[in-house]
């Protein structure tokens, strides 16, 4: 049975990451609005909406 994973979007730098499917699962039980992040330095950092928008608009112009 292969591990399923999920790709995110870090709500501090702006980084696509992937999680286990399980692990996501269990942030949600806690509630849909907890943040997640890509790494402890992001976590620590805390959450950047305009970082965020900014990455989503630079991955958005480098896919064109």
């Amino acid at each position: 049975m292969a591990l399923r994973e999920m790709k995110l979007c870090c709500q501090s730098c702006g980084r696509e990451f992937t999680l286990p499917q399980a692990e996501i699962d269990a942030y949600w039980e806690q509630g849909m609005d907890i943040p997640v992040f890509c790494s402890l330095k992001c976590q620590m950092k805390g959450w950047d909406p305009e970082a965020v928008r900014w990455a989503k608009y630079r991955r958005t112009k480098d896919s064109k």
